[in-house]
This record gives C-alpha cells, structure tokens and sequence, in this order.
C-alpha cells in the first residue's frame, strides 16, 4: 500500500497506533482538519480523540507523518517527475527569481525580503482571493504551536507576517473559511507538511470538501527547527533572562535588518522586551533537538506547493502566474545579489540537513527496525 493510500478500516485508532504512538507524528493538524465530526483536537503536543470517532478514516488517509508518495503526487500535480540537477536539488518547478518586496514597510516586516506577504497582499487587491491562511505566535498554554489567521486585507497580512519556528494549526481555519458565504477563494501559507496534508485532503473523498475554496498553495523553505514546548520554553527563557515556566506568551517581529525583537508576556502580567540579531536566535535554536518527526522529513522547500519561499520558485502554473502578476504591479523587484549568495547558502544547508540527511536518518531507522515514514520520491 502507497504512504498516502486509504487503509481499509482505518479510524483514529489507526492512526493513534501507526503514527502517534509511534512517534512519527508531524503535528500538521491534518487530522484536525479533516475529521467531519470535530473529534480530534491537538492537547498539548499530542494528537487526542475528544469526541466521538465515526471511523472514516479520514485522519489517517490525510496524514503525512506516516510517509509520502512523492512520486504519485507530483504526476497528478506536474504531469512528471523530477528532471535535472536543479530539480533534484529545489524540486519540480518553471521558474526561479532572487526577488523582494518594494514596498518598505512590506519589507521591513518579513525575516527576509518580505516576499509571501508581498504575494499576498497583490493577491487580495487583485481580488485573487478573499482571504489568506496564515500563522501567528500562539495565545494557548503550549507556546509550541501558534494560532491561525485569516487575513482578509493589507493591514491583517501584515499584523501576522514574519516567519514563526512553531508547530502551526492553519490548515484547520478551512473549516471556518467552508462556513464563511463572504469567503470564495483563499490562499494557504504553511510548511511543507501542511501542503502534503493539503494535497491528502484534496484527494480525498471524505475530506475534499474542506479544500473547495483553496487556490493557491504556499510553503516555507523549512530546515526543521521546530521544538517541544519544553525546549521552546527553555530557549525563550535564556534569551530573556527570565523563568520559563512563568512565560505566558512570546511574540518575535524583526525590526530592522536582521535584528529581532522579542516582546514576552509573564503570568503575572508583566512585559519584557529585548532585542537580538537573528543569527544569535537560530544559533541558539539549534542547541536544541527538532520534534523527533521533523528530523525524518525529506522536504525541505515545499516541493509539492504552487510557490515555494526562499527565493520564490514557481511550482504550477497558476503559482507562475500569481508570481509574474506581483512582479508586473510592481509588488516584487529583484533582490539583491548578498540576498541571492545568501539564501543560497541556506537552501545547500537545507537540501544537505533534509533530501539527503533525513533520507539517511530514515535508512538507519528501517534496518534497526524502528518506526519510520515510508516515502516514494
């Protein structure tokens, strides 16, 4: 049976045995997102069933953590497979372009170049879509995983902008956005795990209907840094300087160039501010180990997206159209070339750390007969 196969009999049962329990779970919220009955909700940093399972199946058809036929997946999407060095490196895609965006204050929001936002934000006064998924810093007790947003203006896509290194619940938001009559067509931003989950949806008969008003799909370059509660806790403790335990919320904006400012909330009320390069902050981060799924996850640039960020590379069409139409309004100029050297260095470290260390890690599991994900790519 492929990874991304129905299973016949399949129920969160299934999926409790063969992903959670054995730890290979991505924490996508797919499941969350696709269960008809809003059984299935993320408590803590683990998957649970809190209603009642009518045993579709739906949650573990969807899931991405079990493994991923990559191969499948990219014929129905592209027509083909991979061909090339440099598709082998960034994955199937039409076009490449060093872009950023034009607009200052666009720019000054994004880590880098502001680009997703700038997409966005051409999107929306182009009337493409009505609204855009994104993510923003958490406002629950797990300050691991974000919340969700839906961004319908200028104003909102920037308000959640900047990159969060944090587990994110956007793919359930297509529920509310299937509810909502003033919602016709939107636009995701996730990490590669969200847009395999969502290409999981689309195929299925049970969860399809929760992706009718998806247009676009959109991914983060992601080199696998995200943490358990514990260790986000602990890193956000050091750079303040305060007790981890009495944190109640973090949110981390750059401010300029690469400086970024993190504005932290105590339980008792009070708010600390402190601003750090970016460089010490992702030099902290990884002293700590990535969610033990995360480390067994072979994409790296959002490979099965209509655009993927870095530097934009157009996958589909439609994304090759979206992106030429923000370059021709003006919304995206060329990048610099310390930009381009730049983001250069990073998809190497990314392509080294995920297409081929986690195919490695994944190998090594396999013959010592531990839990693994099957991928076909």
């Amino acid at each position: 049976m492929s990874p991304s196969e129905p299973m016949a009999g399949s129920s969160f049962a299934t999926l409790q045995e063969l992903v959670v329990d054995k730890g290979l779970c991505m924490l996508c919220h797919g499941c969350v997102a696709s269960c008809p009955v809003d059984a299935i909700e993320i408590v803590g940093e683990r998957v649970s069933l809190t209603g009642e399972c009518i045993e579709c199946g739906a949650c573990y058809r969807v899931c991405p953590g079990k493994g991923y036929d990559f191969d499948k997946v990219r014929e129905g999407l592209f027509g083909r497979r991979e061909k090339g060095i440099k598709e082998r490196f960034h994955g199937v895609h039409l076009s490449g372009k060093n872009l950023r965006s034009s607009d200052d204050e666009v720019f000054r929001a994004g880590y880098v170049g502001g680009r997703v936002s700038a997409v966005l934000i051409h999107a929306l006064e182009e009337g493409l879509i009505d609204a855009a998924l994104t993510t923003d810093w958490g406002e629950g007790p797990t300050l691991s995983v974000g919340s969700g947003r839906i961004c319908r203006d200028r104003a909102s896509v920037l308000g959640s902008s900047s990159s969060k290194y944090l587990f994110s619940p956007v793919l359930t938001l297509l529920k509310e956005v299937q509810r909502d009559p003033d919602i016709e067509r939107v636009a995701v931003v996730g990490l590669p795990c969200h847009i395999q989950a969502l290409r999981n949806m689309r195929s299925d008969k049970a969860a399809s209907r929760y992706t009718e008003k998806v247009v676009y799909a959109l991914s983060l370059n992601c080199g696998a840094p995200n943490l358990t509660d514990e260790n986000w806790r602990s890193l956000i403790g050091r750079i303040m300087e305060v007790s981890r335990e009495d944190i109640s919320s973090v949110d981390i904006r750059k401010i300029k160039g690469r400086t970024l400012r993190f504005r932290v909330r105590m339980k008792d009320g009070t708010e600390s501010v402190r601003d750090r390069p970016l460089s010490d902050y992702m030099g902290m981060i990884k002293r700590y180990p990535r969610w033990p799924r995360c480390d067994l996850c072979i994409d790296y640039s959002g490979e099965l997206s209509d655009i993927s960020f870095g530097n934009p590379l157009a996958r589909t069409e439609k994304g090759r159209d979206l992106l030429d139409g923000a370059v021709k309004a003006g919304k995206l100029i060329p990048g610099s070339r310390d930009q381009a050297t730049s983001q250069f260095a990073i998809d190497v470290y990314g392509y080294l750390l995920k297409k081929v260390g986690a195919k490695r890690r994944v190998e090594r599991r396999r013959r010592k007969g531990e839990p693994h994900p099957e991928y076909r790519c």
